[in-house]
C-alpha cells in the first residue's frame, strides 16, 4: 500500500505531538484516518514518534481484510466508530492525569474557561463499556474509557488532538486545583 505523503506527514506529527505532549507511553496509543470504505490505522506495538509508512496499515471498515492481522488491537473499536458516526479521524491515547480522574468519576467537568466552553462535560465510561463508545461520540467528540483513556475524533487528526490535548489540559486544572485546595486544608 502507498500512502500519500500528505497523510503520512498527518500521522507522524500527530504521533510526534501525542508523544511531546505525555499523553502516550513510547508504544501505546493508535491514530487512524477513515478514506471511502478503508481506514489506515497504526500497526501494532509501533512508536508513535517516529511512524514511518510501513507503520501504516489500510483495512476495510467492514469486513475482513488480510491486513487486519498487522493493525491495532483497537482496530474493531475504530471501525464501529466509523460505522456509526461521522468521524473522519480517530485518536486513541492514554492521558495519565484524565485516566487517574477516570477511576474516580463518572464525568469530567471541566473547571477551567477554555475547558467549560470547549469540552462542558466527558463521559468516563466503565471499564466494560466499550461497545457505548460510538453512541456517545454521536454527541461528544471525546470520550473516556475508565482506568485506560480517551477516544477522540474528527474531520482530522489535527482536530481529534485538540479535543484530547484540551481534555488532559482541563484535566490537569482539576488535578492542581485538588492539590492547592489541601493546602489550604493544612
Amino acid at each position: 500500500m502507498k500512502i500519500n505523503n500528505r497523510i503520512l506527514k498527518n500521522f507522524q506529527e500527530a504521533g510526534k505531538d501525542l508523544f511531546q505532549s505525555h499523553l502516550i507511553t513510547s508504544h501505546s496509543g493508535n491514530l487512524s484516518l477513515k478514506k471511502e470504505e478503508y481506514l489506515i490505522i497504526t500497526r501494532k506495538r509501533i512508536m508513535l514518534s517516529h511512524i514511518t509508512e510501513r507503520d501504516l496499515v489500510e483495512v476495510k471498515i467492514n469486513g475482513y481484510d488480510i491486513n487486519e492481522n498487522n493493525a491495532s488491537t483497537e482496530l474493531e473499536t475504530h471501525r464501529s466508530i466509523y460505522r456509526k458516526t461521522g468521524a473522519k479521524a480517530i485518536i486513541h491515547a492514554h492521558p495519565p492525569v484524565t485516566v487517574s480522574i477516570s477511576f474516580l468519576v463518572e464525568k469530567i467537568i471541566p473547571t477551567d474557561k477554555e475547558g467549560s466552553c470547549l469540552l462542558k462535560k466527558v463521559i468516563v465510561l466503565p471499564e466494560n463499556g466499550k461497545e457505548s463508545i460510538p453512541e456517545i461520540l454521536k454527541k461528544n467528540k471525546i470520550v473516556v474509557m475508565k482506568g485506560h483513556g480517551s477516544f477522540a475524533i474528527g474531520n482530522s487528526l489535527e482536530e481529534a488532538l485538540n479535543w484530547t490535548t484540551s481534555l488532559e489540559a482541563s484535566t490537569r486544572i482539576i488535578f492542581y486545583r485538588l492539590v492547592a485546595e489541601s493546602f489550604n486544608n493544612l
